[in-house]
């Protein structure tokens, strides 16, 4: 790893070898940049890794639990040539909520990819509905309820197979006639999972949270079947695994190259807001005792006052920001960090490499 970082530092127009202390001293604003950008491009190239990871596996459970897809569905554009992926009978409404539930019992065999049920991970049914009561006044009900009379299992060489009916479910909670009057249902549930990278030496482990709706919310007659899911990444020992030298998700970032970016970061914001007070300072004092003295105007002593380094300092803030919850992350092994936190550490470091370079071209002007 330690040959990975120098490559970075050399792509980004260093030289590593020994230089005269007066071209040191010059290349010295420029290391903070190249260290900001080396960091950028790694935390691209995680977050890239870990939406593909995602992605693959929400298309596996779309194949794996909604009865009827296929990868039509699936190419553009959207939505696809072929129709809404829905369903217009009752007796199709049963066998795709069964066919559902009785998936999500047998993924742990009946997938190629590793997919888990933990001890805590569970499945719930949701109908939203509406009844006519006694003074003919239609009202909207809600059910929620886990699996009961209508799941099974049999034994079939040496493995449990699940199968599940609704209407047994249904009959034994006295709605036997729901699907007349049903607006939509929800199949919660949540399952673990871990993708294995071996040329990367990579193992990453995952909770994923399940929807699969089948949504008639106008009561038109067509069902549009659709499945959400929303996958975390967290640490492997909550699956019982045991995965060396995995310890966080961006394993190109090294805690050096985070404390590296720290120091220079803090200490370019501190010189700038020194920097920046005296100018201050110095323009005041002219303006208010020598330049009146002696007739100049406030515009011919304006170039003492650096106003350029208020976008440096603001940009060294956003660094410090997704610095920081870097290094968190990577400290903390109980926080996950999902995509939208990729993306909110992308914006903060985009934002402060952009006004840093707008100060570098001020400056080498």
């Amino acid at each position: 790893m330690a040959n990975r970082e120098s490559d970075t530092l050399i792509n980004t127009g260093h030289d590593v070898s020994p230089k005269p202390d007066a071209q040191k001293n010059q290349d010295e604003p420029r290391r903070t940049p190249a260290y900001g950008t080396s960091r950028a491009f790694s935390v691209g190239a995680c977050r890239s890794k870990l939406s593909s990871d995602i992605i693959h596996g929400h298309l596996t459970l779309r194949h794996a639990l909604l009865q009827g897809w296929e990868a039509s569905y699936e190419t553009p554009p959207y939505p696809a040539s072929i129709g809404t992926f829905a369903l217009y009978s009752i007796d199709d409404f049963k066998k795709r909520i069964n066919f559902s539930v009785a998936q999500y019992y047998n993924i742990h065999t009946d997938i190629t990819g590793i997919f888990q049920r933990l001890s805590h991970d569970t499945l719930s049914l949701e109908l939203n509905y509406f009844q006519i009561n006694d003074n003919n006044e239609i009202v909207a009900k809600n059910i929620m309820y886990a699996p009961g009379p209508g799941l099974t299992n049999k034994t079939e060489n040496g493995v449990i197979k699940y199968s599940y009916n609704v209407t047994e479910d249904l009959r034994y909670l006295n709605l036997d006639d729901v699907f007349r009057r049903v607006l939509n249902v929800n199949i919660r549930s949540s399952l673990h999972s871990f993708r294995v990278s071996f040329n990367e030496k990579r193992v990453t482990c995952f909770a994923i949270a399940i929807n699969v709706s089948f949504e008639d919310n106008d009561h038109n007659g067509q069902v549009c079947i659709d499945m959400q899911t929303n996958t975390i990444p967290i640490n492997c020992g909550k699956m019982n695994l045991t995965v060396p030298e995995n310890e966080h998700l961006c394993p190109k970032l090294k805690q050096t190259l985070l404390n590296t970016c720290l120091v220079f970061t803090f200490a370019t914001v501190a010189v700038d807001s020194i920097y920046f007070v005296i100018s201050l300072a110095v323009l005041v004092f002219l303006r208010a005792f020598w330049a009146q003295r002696n007739g100049f105007e406030l515009t011919k002593l304006s170039y003492l006052f650096k106003f350029w380094l208020i976008f440096c300092v603001t940009g060294d803030v956003f660094i410090l920001i997704g610095t920081l919850d870097l290094k968190y992350a990577m400290n903390d092994h109980r926080e996950t960090v999902a995509l939208p936190s990729y993306d909110e550490l992308a914006f903060h470091i985009g934002m402060g490499k952009k006004r840093m370079k707008m100060t570098l071209m001020r400056s080498s002007v």
